[in-house]
């Protein structure tokens, strides 16, 4: 798979890093398979919280498209019934690896059925390089967008928590991995499978898909690399192959809110 080419990105500071991983925890955790208490952590515990926070740090005059999507979000889940959100899930993304929306990486652009175990391999080495490992229990696969929101999530905390500790001298390496895997994974699928969902998802996911879709462009154009384009041709079903699910249970701030805290260096 190619990269985007790269193009100018604007200086982060400190808390823009922190707050852009604010925003991909929450996207980790809102667009995984909803467990009892999501819908109300997503509405008013922490993860709501974190979201609101980081988004006014990157946005303090609330003018960007950013902030239109956290607020678009925060009304789907205001209006979700008890069940609306696990129901929606399943109308949205279905039960299997192919669906209306897929939310994974590979069912996008070119990739050869052939070629996917050894493109999934390359992912998890990915994850693995950062100290993380994919975890079967949590059911599944590690291109699934839930899954690399938290990496995403993850090497930005680890650029934030980089700079603070050791000045704006010494994060060069993780910057590189955050680039790195926006341009061969996240940045390159993400936003068209926002747009797909916001043009046509059940609510909360086409509310869910604008938040993607912005946060990804946000993130790409922060670390100068030019993102996918709104739209990409799924796979094709002819001898699709489907593997057993997986995905990075291993991550920090597992459940998807920011955490202030993460764990030591590996």
């Amino acid at each position: 798979m190619g990269a985007p080419v790269a193009v100018a990105g604007a200086q982060d500071t400190v808390d823009r890093v922190r707050a852009r991983s604010g925003v991909l925890a929450f996207l980790a955790q809102a667009l995984r398979y909803p467990t009892p208490g999501l819908l109300e952590e997503l509405r008013s515990g922490p993860a709501r919280a974190g979201l609101d926070a980081s988004v006014t740090a990157l946005d303090p005059a609330s003018t960007t498209a950013l902030e239109a999507a956290r607020y678009a979000v925060a009304r789907a889940l205001t209006e979700a019934g008890p069940h609306g959100m696990l129901e929606a899930y399943v109308h949205t993304f279905g039960h299997s690896v192919r669906s209306t929306f897929p939310p994974y990486e590979l069912e996008y652009g070119g990739v050869e059925s052939d070629d996917v175990p050894r493109e999934l391999g390359a992912l998890v080495g990915f994850y693995r390089a950062w100290g993380l490992q994919p975890s079967l229990r949590a059911g599944d696969r590690p291109d699934h967008v839930a899954a690399e929101c938290e990496f995403a999530h993850y090497l930005a905390w680890r650029e934030a928590e980089a700079r603070a500790r050791d000045g704006e001298g010494r994060f060069a390496e993780v910057r590189e991995a955050r680039r790195r895997f926006l341009g061969e994974h996240l940045g390159r699928w993400a936003p068209a499978l926002g747009r797909k969902l916001a043009g046509g998802a059940r609510a909360p996911y086409d509310a869910l898909g604008t938040l993607l879709a912005e946060a990804v462009r946000d993130e790409c154009a922060s670390l100068g690399v030019e993102g996918g384009p709104p739209t990409l041709p799924l796979r094709p079903l002819e001898g699709a192959w489907e593997v057993a699910p997986m995905s990075c249970g291993g991550c920090p701030a597992r459940g998807g809110a920011p955490a202030p805290e993460g764990p030591e260096d590996p």
